[in-house]
């Protein structure tokens, strides 16, 4: 889940808020487990990257 802080750190990377989303929704599915928001950025900088 991205924060507003997030979205200005990411200016516009809604296609990675987006697939951090869906990962958290899909977790029991085998997505990505998302702990926090710290976890949540981390992972958004390295998409980006």
């Amino acid at each position: 889940m991205c924060s507003d802080r997030d979205r200005q750190i990411f200016r516009g990377m809604i296609t990675a808020c987006d697939l951090c989303m869906k990962n958290n929704n899909n977790a029991q599915k085998g997505g990505a487990d998302i702990p926090d928001e710290r976890t949540d950025a981390r992972m958004h900088r390295s998409l980006i990257r």
